[in-house]
């Protein structure tokens, strides 16, 4: 297929870097993790601050330090997961911004552009009856029968 209409795909993909790549929602997410994750650790010091301070039932104790540190782990997962994604995303994003750039350019599209296409494909899965699924950065999937 031969594109023609450079400005449409320029126009789809900045669109598909304020949507698909924004990170903005998973930055909120970081801070409150954070944050989380530091009134965790004061509690989990809290925990064994007072476990050496005081006499305490080491069992009650055992679970409550158990807990915490279960909690903890738990949010510092997550974290590490969100920061990961927000890694993903701006790295994705800066893969379409550099193809909307070289796109701007080019002149108009009349023959295959192998880099154009590169940049425009996220991956594609072929059947074992031949068929092939082309993914696309901006989400869309196209579906070739073999």
């Amino acid at each position: 297929m031969l594109v023609k209409d450079k400005q449409e795909i320029i126009a789809t993909h900045k669109d598909m870097v304020k949507t698909v790549f924004d990170t903005s929602s998973l930055e909120n997410e970081q801070l409150k993790l954070e944050e989380e994750l530091n009134i965790v650790a004061e509690k989990v010091n809290n925990c064994i601050n007072e476990n050496a301070r005081k006499l305490q039932d080491q069992d009650e104790y055992e679970k409550k330090y158990v807990s915490l540190v279960n909690r903890f782990n738990t949010v510092e997962s997550r974290l590490k997961e969100v920061k990961a994604g927000i890694v993903e995303k701006q790295a994705r994003r800066d893969e379409v911004e550099y193809f909307i750039e070289d796109l701007k350019k080019q002149d108009l599209l009349t023959a295959f552009d192998e880099n154009v296409w590169l940049s425009m494909v996220d991956y594609l899965i072929v059947h074992k009856d031949g068929k092939v699924e082309f993914a696309f950065l901006d989400g869309s999937v196209m579906k070739i029968d073999g």
